[in-house]
């Protein structure tokens, strides 16, 4: 009986923490994440890009507001994809932000904890690694935004040329 008295009210302690604890507490925002740097993917995608003997791209800052407003859909309409809930292509968005252009494209990153894992899951795909060395492209976009259901960094590339 001794033990039940000891062993109770510790079980109670651990499950009253657990309960609250889950209820109440947020996971914290990451603060210092290599991704989150526009400069540094650039910097990336011309790496990759002269290593294909393709020109650099430029930073260019109406697709950089598509890639933001593109996350930000993303994460308050709870959607994973290139086309919105309700049907709307990306090209869309950056045509309405960025007129006057013939060619986009469009890579999205979810959850990578680096810059080194974004993009080499960038390049092992064949569409993403298109997207990067496409000679049509000249000008790119990006935002990386924490999507706090998902705990973790959600990323758009927009490319223009």
């Amino acid at each position: 009986m001794k033990q039940a008295f000891i062993y109770g009210p510790i079980l109670l302690i651990v499950l009253f923490t657990g309960f609250f604890y889950g209820r109440f507490s947020s996971t914290p925002k990451p603060t210092d994440f290599s991704v989150a740097s526009e400069q540094s993917q650039l910097d990336y995608i011309n790496k990759i890009r002269a290593d294909h003997k393709i020109p650099a791209l430029r930073y260019d800052a109406g697709l950089d507001k598509t890639a933001i407003l593109k996350v930000q859909d993303m994460i308050k309409r709870h959607y994973w994809a290139h086309t919105t809930p309700d049907g709307e292509r990306f090209y869309i968005l950056a045509e309405k932000i960025r007129p006057g252009l013939k060619y986009y494209g469009e890579n999205l990153g979810e959850c990578f904890k680096s810059n080194d894992d974004l993009f080499a899951a960038y390049t092992a795909s064949e569409e993403h690694l298109t997207s990067i060395i496409d000679p049509h492209y000249s000008l790119f976009g990006a935002a990386t935004l924490w999507d706090d259901q998902k705990h973790c960094f959600i990323n758009s590339n927009e490319f223009g040329g």
